[in-house]
């Protein structure tokens, strides 16, 4: 699951609609998503080591989009965007090709945050 979790953030940093010449950026927007962002916490089955996640479903589209670039770049560090802000960098461990990501934050403010940007028209 941590696995899967990394390779998602990592997807999300390029540019999933955007064809920009720097290759590890994926960018986001609020009309790449099926469903709002919803803000979560991630936990071990004791329940220790809780994290703050903002989790994301991808269109089709961009779930097609996300797996070619999490496909592509594995063991890479990328850059998700949200506009032109960089959000996260983190590193793909995986092709994730269900279209769904949670992005880790270290509070629940930054992951608010996340969600008012990708928010934002």
């Amino acid at each position: 699951m941590k696995m899967k979790t990394l390779s998602l953030v990592l997807v999300l940093c390029v540019s999933a609609c955007s064809r920009k010449a720097d290759s590890t950026k994926f960018t986001i927007a609020a009309a790449d998503l099926a469903l709002p962002a919803e803000i979560a916490t991630n936990s071990a089955p004791s329940g220790a080591n809780a994290t703050i996640v903002v989790q994301l479903q991808f269109s089709p589209a961009t779930t097609e989009a996300f797996r070619k670039f999490t496909r592509d770049h594995i063991g890479q560090k990328t850059q998700l965007m949200v506009g032109s802000k960089i959000v996260l960098e983190p590193f793909v461990v995986a092709e994730i090709s269900d279209g769904r990501c949670d992005l880790n934050f270290s509070s629940v403010e930054e992951a608010q945050n996340f969600k008012n940007l990708l928010s934002k028209k």
